[in-house]
């Protein structure tokens, strides 16, 4: 048996989260098969597309080895904008500041000004 599981992933293939055994347990119960998550022997979580092997311990006894095909739903880099300009870069003058400054600029003599 082979089972297909579409995950968001990045553009080099890695995975946004990973594929555990509760997603395979959810997977197989899809497919009309009743499985605890226990039975579920995957050794990490899966965490990259492709085709990776995992085993469901039907018995104690009873090991059978499964493929789940992991597919890459890609998800596009957002395009770099430029910085927009921060407020908090901004020099804030309020208004009674602002009428000193013009005052001052009001009362330079014009040989300072040079």
């Amino acid at each position: 048996l082979k089972f297909e599981i579409v995950r968001k992933a990045g553009l080099g293939g890695k995975l946004f989260g990973s594929v555990t055994n509760r997603d395979l347990v959810e997977l197989l119960k899809e497919n009309g098969f009743e499985l605890e998550r226990r039975a579920i022997l995957l050794n990490t979580p899966i965490r990259n597309v492709g085709t990776h092997e995992f085993s469901v311990r039907v018995h104690t006894e009873v090991t059978v080895t499964l493929q789940i095909k992991v597919i890459g739903d890609t998800v596009e880099a957002p395009a770099v904008e430029k910085p927009k300009e921060d407020a908090a870069d901004a020099t804030v003058i309020d208004s009674e500041e602002l009428e000193k400054l013009e005052e001052l600029e009001a009362n330079k003599d014009p040989e300072e000004i040079e």
